[in-house]
């Protein structure tokens, strides 16, 4: 398993140069389920994460996404226990890992477009505050598509002018 893993490690680093993004903002969560009684919520979250793509002209090549996200949005539904109705604020916080396959064909001009196959996990917590009641979830996906971007090197971003 060591052996493994040094192997991966050398892998990566010797195809080291890469596309980083990190991002922030807010994304608007709503939340509906038509029990008795119907629960909604509704709210904007806080987010943030990165994203890693390593940059290369073709060919087979690896990406990450991850995703942490948080706030506390207005609830409109029931007490978990007793089926009282309750309206109240919960607690969201949330993390995402995707990790991801790629494979690069160049196109003409500066354009790439990626085949991408992505395997991920979104595991988050509501929590009440004014009461015991939490809840925790987990998704497990699989995503397929394809992404056309810039080529390496001719993206925007940070350069140096002399």
């Amino acid at each position: 398993m060591r052996s493994a893993c040094t192997l991966l490690l050398l892998f990566i680093a010797a195809t080291a140069r890469a596309e980083l993004t990190v991002f922030a903002g807010a994304e608007y969560f709503n939340w509906q389920e038509s029990a008795t009684p119907s629960v909604e919520e509704t709210w904007p979250l806080l987010a943030g994460g990165l994203i890693w793509i390593q940059d290369k002209e073709k060919g087979l090549l690896f990406g990450y996404r991850g995703q942490v996200y948080f706030g506390q949005v207005n609830y409109n539904g029931a007490d978990f226990f007793t089926g009282a109705p309750l309206t109240t604020t919960v607690d969201y916080f949330g993390v995402l890992n995707e990790g991801q396959l790629r494979y690069r064909f160049a196109l003409r001009g500066n354009e790439h477009v990626d085949a991408v196959l992505a395997v991920g996990a979104d595991i988050w917590r509501r929590r009440f505050p004014d009461s015991d009641q939490k809840e925790d979830w987990g998704v497990i996906y699989a995503r397929l598509g394809a992404e056309i971007g810039p080529r390496a090197g001719k993206s925007g971003g940070w350069r140096r002018s002399d």
